[in-house]
């Protein structure tokens, strides 16, 4: 029997988280340390890395489509808006101690603070968790459905989003 993880997953550390708009630490050779680590482990060792959460690129979308997909629910029993923000009060979905229905997801209030987050006002940015980096990439499959250049190029870059197959 082996003994030992069965995955090891990397994200960017960030800071700030006391100030109003957290953002990730330097960066500056991270990417080239794992890259040394999964070239010294066995070939079927699974180290994940989210190569999207740390390029430099501005994240842009219309509405935080991200958290449709990652649930994120506090101790305290409110839906929030994802990981980086749990515990905000601007960024609170639902209350599920006030409304445990099967219809939830589809709440009207819930609904409504998702489609009022966007890339201007989402002070959480910084941090690239996974809502923002997913509603980028949603908002740019939703902008390129009439763009036949742009959708092929989105396709070409697939491969680099790492966790395409969640969407």
């Amino acid at each position: 029997m082996n003994a030992g993880i069965d995955w090891l997953y990397f994200h960017p550390y960030c800071i700030d988280w006391d100030k109003k708009y957290p953002v990730q630490a330097d960066q500056t050779g991270v990417l080239e340390a794992i890259s040394s680590l999964k070239n010294a482990a066995t070939k079927d060792a699974n180290i994940q890395v989210p190569f999207e959460r740390y390029d430099e690129k501005p994240l842009y979308f219309e509405k935080l489509h991200g958290s449709h997909f990652l649930i994120q629910v506090g101790a305290d029993g409110i839906n929030y808006a994802g990981p980086e923000c749990k515990y905000e009060k601007e960024t609170e979905l639902l209350n599920l101690n006030d409304y445990m229905e099967d219809d939830f997801l589809w709440h009207p209030q819930r609904l409504k603070i998702l489609n009022e987050l966007n890339s201007d006002n989402y002070r959480f940015i910084g941090t690239k968790h996974r809502p923002v980096i997913f509603s980028d990439h949603i908002q740019k499959v939703i902008q390129s459905a009439n763009n036949e250049k742009e959708k092929e190029r989105l396709e070409e870059s697939s491969d680099h989003f790492f966790y395409a197959n969640i969407i």
